[in-house]
This record gives structure tokens, sequence and C-alpha cells, in this order.
């Protein structure tokens, strides 16, 4: 099995009952020293934006020209002071922090018609197919270690949904987060392209390994063979034919600033995605960024974002926002895990406890030739993992032929879910409507008004 080496690592390290990660951390508040976002009044003349700057004391980095947001740098330090100067002038709409959110270093890790893929590690994938399974297995002195057990119908009924339709042809799904390795065998398929926001170029290769975690939970590939002779690849994807746009706009280290991720929703627009996925955030309300995504809302892409980890009922940026479908995590016996944030301003949960997906080739210990395993995959826990599982079944939902709008689409997937799960405590009494469920996506009734609970803006 060719899985990260920071993950073995860690894995022979820690005890087999008690292993969870987290895929967004609790932070205190932060921001980009020296910058500050900073929009002007429609109609606010280029003569007076400029002796606004001159009072302020600021100098003009870059703009999202679609909304009029400008990043403005300062010196370190002066950041407070230089948001009260512009503040102070009447042209000016709102001034605030270039706030910075995070991603964190992955340490870890009808009956007859089912379709059941092929792919070497589907019968890790509890979160699409969960029939009691062993999983989290790797390699070991005889044989293999497996760490959890699964319990039956635990998931998200992707086999049902495949028998509708496979995979979200002709959609498109941005991902807003560290890159993603578009030479995986995995996603490169699947791959239409992308931009660093970081280094400004045309290349958003993962550094961290949480983009392309996540890009493979979303669009990994289904049958795709390998090595000879051939076999079916990895994983698969919730939609395994959708188009995976890679937006790079956080670091290596997993932080990732306001104005870079505004700058790819605007140029999600501009691509013609119908899905974003944010995989990040903080506790932080920002009024630019909520405007962005109302931006992206209004041009009629559904928003996907995750709910956050800190185990709490408080609210987490951008899935708090209007507009934004928020999403908790499940684990395989569905229930609540410990990190996940939830209550009734969540909307959804879906599998989010020891995900198996794609990761970038370079954290995995040479090359590999085995068929169906030459690419390289990990385990990894958190709000982020589940999120691109409701992106995945977003395009999906696209793809039925009588859906045209993102209200449709936001709709079925709210009033599809599954209420109750398969355990004691329901889904839907920690979040606003239950568990999501792939196959009732696809087959449930369409409605035109907005379902209760989803922050629709009137």
């Amino acid at each position: 099995m060719r899985v990260s080496r920071v993950l073995v690592a860690v894995v022979l390290a820690v005890s087999a009952v008690s292993v969870r990660f987290s895929a967004q951390t609790v932070t205190t508040a932060s921001f980009v020293a020296g910058e500050i976002l900073v929009k002007f009044r429609p109609g606010t003349p280029a003569s007076a934006r400029a002796e606004a700057h001159r009072q302020a004391q600021g100098i003009v980095l870059n703009e999202i020209s679609r909304r009029g947001v400008v990043l403005v740098g300062m010196p370190g330090g002066d950041e407070s002071a230089a948001i009260s100067r512009y503040r102070r002038n009447p042209n000016v709409l709102y001034a605030e922090p270039n706030f910075i959110r995070r991603v964190p270093m992955l340490v870890s890790h009808t009956p007859g018609s089912e379709v059941l893929p092929g792919d070497y590690y589907f019968d890790e994938q509890w979160a699409l197919h969960n029939t009691g399974q062993l999983f989290y297995c790797i390699p070991w002195i005889s044989g293999e270690l497996c760490l959890y057990v699964g319990t039956p119908d635990a998931d998200t009924d992707a086999p049902e949904a495949w028998a509708n339709a496979t995979g979200g042809l002709g959609v498109t799904v941005a991902v807003i987060d560290s890159g993603v390795d578009y030479n995986h065998p995995d996603l490169a398929v699947n791959y239409a392209g992308g931009y660093d926001f970081i280094s400004n170029d045309g290349d958003p290769m993962d550094d961290h390994g949480h983009g392309t975690h996540v890009a493979g939970t979303i669009a990994a590939a289904m049958n795709n063979l390998t090595g000879d002779p051939a076999e079916e690849e990895g994983i698969v994807g919730v939609a395994p034919r959708a188009k995976i746009l890679a937006y790079k706009v956080c670091l290596s280290d997993g932080t990732c600033s306001d104005s870079a991720s505004q700058q790819a929703i605007a140029q999600a627009i501009t691509d013609g995605a119908q899905v974003v996925n944010m995989s990040l955030g903080s506790v932080d309300p920002s009024q630019s960024l909520a405007e962005a995504v109302q931006d992206a809302w209004t041009a009629g892409l559904v928003i996907v974002a995750g709910a956050g980890n800190n185990g709490t009922t408080d609210a987490f940026y951008p899935a708090a926002f209007d507009n934004v479908v928020s999403v908790a995590a499940f684990d395989e016996d569905h229930r609540r895990p410990s990190f996940s944030n939830y209550g009734s301003w969540v909307d959804i949960s879906a599998p989010g406890n020891v995900i198996m997906s794609t990761y970038p080739l370079a954290t995995c210990s040479g090359g590999s030739t085995v068929p169906g395993d030459t690419g390289c995959y990990t385990w990894n826990s958190g709000t982020s993992m589940a999120t691109p599982h409701v992106s995945g079944a977003a395009a999906l939902v696209w793809s039925r032929s009588a859906v045209t709008t993102n209200s449709q689409v936001v709709n079925i997937l709210l009033n599809s879910a599954d209420p109750q799960g398969s355990g004691g405590v329901r889904l839907d009494s920690w979040t606003a409507h239950g568990g999501l469920n792939l196959h009732n996506a696809l087959t449930y009734g369409l409605s035109f008004s907005a379902p209760t609970g989803v922050r629709i803006v009137r």
C-alpha cells in the first residue's frame, strides 16, 4: 500500500483505538502583517481614491477588480491604525484586516443495481459504501492491521446513487485550497487547470497535501487502469466524471489569506465553475469575504464550506455566511465525532472521519509499479474531509437534466438528507437537515423554493 510516509510513522506510534486527526485547527484571530482590505463607495473617482490612500499612508498592492476590493500595504504593526484612518474617509465603505484562515499540516492520515467500483482501495472508502467492513488497514507483520470497523449503511449510499448517474459529467468544481497534485494518476484525467494565487502563476501544485486529499474525494476517477497487468487505480471520488479547477490560496504551512481566497472565488466565477469547495476557515467574520461568496452565489455557483473542528456550536467562516452550505462531519457509525462543530447554523453532515483519499506523489517514498496502486493515498479526518463529499454531491445533482439553478441544487441536497441515520442519535438533532445521502439526492423530486434552514439573502 502506497501511503504517505508521514502517515505510516504516526500510525505506528499511536494506539489503534484512539487515532483521530483533524482537518481544521482551532485558531485565534490572525491576519497578514502589513496588509488590510479596503473597499470604496461605488462611483468614487480615481483621484479621490488616490487621496484616500495618501492620507491613510497605504500602498495599493492588488485589487479584485470584479468587486473593487483593494489589498493595501503598510508597515507591520500599523494595521489597526491604518484601518481607522481609512474608515474616517467618507468615500470608504469598509476597511478590515486581511484575515488568515487555515488548513492543517496533515499528519495522517435498487438492490442488485449498485455500481461497485473495482478501484484498488474502494473497500477502504466506508464513506461511500459501509458494509461494516474493517478499514484503515496498513501493512503489518503477517498481512494487514486494520484499526477501524464500520456500521453497515452508515454511509452516503454512493453505489445506489451511481446506478442513476456516475459522476457529474460536464460539471466543474473549484477547489480553493493548498493546490492539487495534478500529476496524480487518480486526478490527472479530471484536472481542468487552475492558478496559484500565492506565486501568481499558472502552476497550482500542492506543497501541503490538503487540497489533493479534498480533490480526490470530489472527483478521483472510477475504474481507471494502471499497471501491467492493469488494475483499477486507487480510490473513486463522489463525482468521478466531474472536472477539478485547482486554486492555490494556502501556503505550505496551511495558512490562507482572505485576499487570495477572494481572488480565487472571482476566478472561479470567470472560469465557469458550478461548485466551489472551501475546506478552510476561522472564527473571524469578514465583510469582504462574505461579499465574495455572495457574488459567487449571485453568479449561480454553489458554495460549500467546512463547519470547523472546534467541537462547539460557535460560528465558523466562510461556512456560516449566507448562501454557503455548511458541512459538519459524521463518522463510520453515523455519529458526530468530537471534533466536529454542530448546531442549527450547520446545514448538513457528511463522512469526515478516517477518510482515504489521494495525496501528493512527493510524500510517498519511491515510485510504485504495483497495478492499481501507482498513486499516493492517505487517511485524514475533519470537516475538511466532509465538505468535498457534499461538493461532489452537488456536482452529481448539477448533472440532473432538470436542474438549472444553484437554488435547486442546494434545495435537493438539504431536503434529501438522511435525518435519522443508523445510530441512536438522529443526524438532524445536531445539524439542520441531517446527513448527506447521494442516492436520495439523485432521486429527490424538484422543488423551486428555498429549503428551510438554508440562509438565502433576500
